[in-house]
């Protein structure tokens, strides 16, 4: 796990179209196997935070919760925070200290490589 804390920006206002674009095209995935339109690396991300459940799911079910979402390049450290619905899809498959997380997503950048130094062991 990382020891030093990365210094997180937010999109440059000439990539936020392209980075939209590109989060778009995948909606419940965690990791995207497209390029950062920042800095052009394969190291994009994505995670929901679940908050309060949808009773019924909206848009005919494709959205059961509201909550946090957090979208980040794990190369360059660009990122956006943002409420929103979670989709159906999502399944969380990492364990992230909630008490830690802020609007940067460092806590869940280092639960992911927490969780990759497990696997490596």
């Amino acid at each position: 796990m990382t020891s030093t804390r990365r210094e997180w920006k937010g999109v440059p206002l000439d990539r936020v179209d392209e980075w939209q674009r590109v989060f778009s095209l995948c909606e419940g995935e965690g990791r995207l196997r497209e390029p950062c339109p920042s800095c052009g690396k394969p190291e994009l991300h994505r995670f929901y935070l679940v908050g309060r459940r949808l009773d019924p799911p909206t848009h005919g079910g494709r959205y059961v919760a509201r909550g946090g979402l957090w979208e980040w390049c794990a190369n360059c450290h660009v990122y956006e925070h943002s409420s929103a619905l979670v989709p159906a899809t999502w399944q969380p498959a990492l364990v992230v200290d909630e008490d830690s997380l802020t609007a940067e997503p460092e806590a869940i950048q280092q639960a992911i490589e927490a969780a990759s130094d497990d696997f490596t062991e």
